[in-house]
């Protein structure tokens, strides 16, 4: 799917979208609990989608009806279940698949197929798990079941794998320690301990990111509210910077999102910003460039690759080297996107330089990426004409409504 969008203003009010992550946690809370289990307001996107439909090959029972879906857990049988393109439901139900005496294969589909899991292998059969893979890529085969011990993992690269473990390890008879290297994305690891917590499951974690996982532990009854998505929300907040104000309710002022750190790059940009408890607000300022180092919120590069090309001045974005490896190589098709629309680019090993300029028209892809869909609908929003996006059907990845959004806030787009 194409759509065009055209230079608009952008005011107005709308709900964050829910949070894909925590609706992902809480997804493999339910599937791990003993019961009936309850999320309300999930997201509904394309990795949500997946995982219901792999849960429900494991012989899960899932009701939805209107913003709560309820689940049955079931003792899962082996055989191979897709993961489709979620990178954080595959690394995480790798090991949670290998508490399982049975061999499970999980396949992957879109860019995922091409992702690393070489990360995973070692240390699952350090826990006693048969785990292979060829070339390193997906599919991965597991056969339990795990065993607790001591372990060292390598978490340069992501978290994710490391929240897995997090999840399946507690319900072993034997305590667990995990050592990681390199542990990047920690935000996305204490929003995974918190999670935990509140529903009965005791990780410790000590000034070096080692983890100390007490045995015999139980989810306690999951009846869990998704809240709201600051990654999502990122793009919209910063339309009001760029117009505003924009107003985005339903967002925990007091979440652990690592993605909330946007509004203290908007502040030091110099928008204006006005929270309450539940809310931000968005109001333009004179934009000034700015410095940030993404390494543990790489998901926020695209929304500050819009930001910094508005800014005065050149920005720097630093240590992208992480987005090289997302649903496309995001060092590549960003400065792809903005190099197209006439923005000054450049990089130099782990850092991206954006002087600030008026966008120009013309037509961009989305290389099948949700955020690069977004970041070329902001960009559009301010540029000289209109701006076709190739593909922007990618964007259902997380926020499948956010075109519907976009509208709401006075944004102009056709197919």
């Amino acid at each position: 799917m194409n759509i065009t969008v055209s230079p608009s203003s952008l005011t107005g009010t709308v709900n964050a979208p829910p949070s894909k992550s925590m609706t992902l946690r809480a997804l493999a809370a339910a599937f791990l609990s003993e019961g009936e289990a309850v999320i309300r307001n999930p997201s509904v996107c394309e990795d949500f989608k997946s995982a219901c439909a792999c849960l429900e090959r494991l012989g899960t029972g899932l009701l939805q009806k209107k913003e709560r879906l309820t689940l049955l857990p079931r003792l899962p049988k082996g055989g191979v279940v897709s993961c489709g393109e979620s990178a954080l439901w595959f690394r995480m139900m790798t090991p949670i698949l290998s508490l399982f005496p049975d061999s499970f294969t999980l396949t992957a589909e879109g860019s995922l197929r091409q992702r690393p899991v070489g990360m995973m292998i070692r240390p699952l059969q350090d826990l006693g798990v048969s785990a292979k893979s060829s070339g390193l890529i997906p599919p991965i085969t597991v056969r339990g079941p795990l065993r607790p011990g001591r372990v060292d993992i390598d978490t340069s690269m992501t978290s994710q794998f490391l929240s897995g473990l997090l999840f399946a390890l507690p319900l072993l008879t034997g305590p667990s320690v995990i050592r990681t290297k390199g542990l990047v994305s920690r935000p996305y690891v204490l929003m995974t301990m918190k999670f935990l917590a509140q529903h009965g499951i005791k990780v410790e974690r000590d000034r070096h990111d080692t983890f100390y996982i007490p045995p015999c532990q139980h989810f306690s009854k999951i009846d869990y509210t998704v809240e709201g998505d600051w990654s999502g929300s990122a793009f919209l907040l910063i339309a009001g910077a760029l117009h505003g104000p924009v107003k985005i309710t339903g967002l925990d002022s007091e979440s652990l999102q690592g993605d909330k750190a946007i509004l203290d790059v908007l502040r030091s940009a110099g928008a204006a910003i006005t929270e309450t408890k539940n809310s931000v607000t968005v109001s333009r300022g004179k934009l000034q460039s700015f410095d940030y180092d993404a390494t543990d919120t790489p998901d926020l590069v695209p929304p500050l690759a819009v930001l910094a090309s508005f800014c005065r001045g050149t920005s720097h974005l630093r240590g992208i080297s992480r987005i090289k490896t997302k649903e496309s190589d995001r060092v590549t098709s960003l400065h792809a996107l903005l190099d197209n629309l006439g923005i000054p680019v450049s990089l130099s090993e782990d850092l991206m330089a954006i002087t600030g300029t008026s966008p120009g028209r013309g037509s961009v892809s989305s290389y099948g990426d949700h955020r690069i869909v977004m970041a070329a609908t902001l960009l559009a929003s301010k540029a000289s004409g209109d701006v076709e996006i190739r593909g922007a059907q990618a964007v259902a990845k997380s926020y499948p409504t956010f075109f519907d959004d976009y509208r709401k806030l006075g944004g102009l787009t056709h197919e």
